[in-house]
C-alpha cells in the first residue's frame, strides 16, 4: 500500500491536474458505495465537482475517485446486504489498474483537511499513475514535515487556519510549520 498525502485548495489542485495529465489523459471515477449501479466519470481533475471543498468533517470520509487510463472499463462490486439491500461498490478490489484520489479541502473557515493520492494495488498501471501523481506535487507543492502543501494551503497555514486529518482531531496533530 502506498499514499501521498497533501493539503490543497482548488488554485493549488489545478497546475497539478496540468503536469499529471500532460503525461496522458486520465479518467476520474466517483468512488464509494451507491444504491445504484451508474458509475460517475470525469474527463480531467479540474472538472470534478466542488474541487478544494470537504464534504466531510474527516478526510478519510471525504468523497474519493479511482484515477485510471480513459479507456479502462470499471468493474462494479455488487454486494447483497443482509437485509436484502443490494449495494454497489467502486473501488479498487475489482479495479486494480487504478489509484485512489480524494482532493480533502476546506471544512470549515479554520479547518484544511488532508487529501491523499494512494493504492492498495501493485499493478505497473496502479504504480505509473503513483508516479506521475507524486511528480506532480513534488513538481507544485512544498514538502512540510512529510505532507505536500499547495501556496494556497500555506497561505492558510501562514493565517493561522488548522490543516488537519479531521475537524475533532486534538491541536497538537495539525501541521505546523517547523
Amino acid at each position: 500500500m502506498s499514499q501521498t498525502h497533501f493539503y490543497a485548495l482548488k488554485d493549488d489542485l489545478i497546475p497539478m491536474f496540468e503536469t499529471v495529465e500532460s503525461k496522458g489523459a486520465l479518467k476520474y471515477v466517483l468512488a464509494g458505495r451507491s444504491l445504484s449501479s451508474k458509475i460517475q466519470s470525469f474527463v480531467g481533475g479540474a472538472e470534478l465537482p466542488n474541487l478544494g471543498e470537504a464534504n466531510c468533517e474527516s478526510s478519510i470520509g471525504c468523497v474519493r475517485y479511482l484515477v485510471c487510463d480513459p479507456k479502462l472499463q470499471i468493474e462494479v462490486r455488487v454486494v447483497n446486504q443482509s437485509d436484502g439491500v443490494r449495494s454497489f461498490h467502486i473501488d479498487q478490489l475489482f479495479n486494480p489498474d487504478t489509484i485512489t484520489f480524494w482532493p480533502g479541502g476546506k471544512w470549515t473557515e479554520d479547518i484544511l483537511l488532508y487529501g491523499c493520492v494512494g493504492t492498495a494495488s501493485d499493478s505497473e498501471s496502479s504504480k505509473r499513475l503513483m508516479n506521475r501523481f507524486r511528480y506532480g506535487l513534488k513538481k507544485h507543492f512544498s514538502n512540510i514535515r512529510g505532507a505536500y502543501v499547495g501556496s494556497a494551503a500555506l497561505e492558510e497555514l501562514k493565517a493561522g487556519r488548522r490543516l488537519t486529518l479531521a475537524a475533532q482531531t486534538p491541536r497538537e496533530f495539525d501541521l505546523v510549520l517547523p
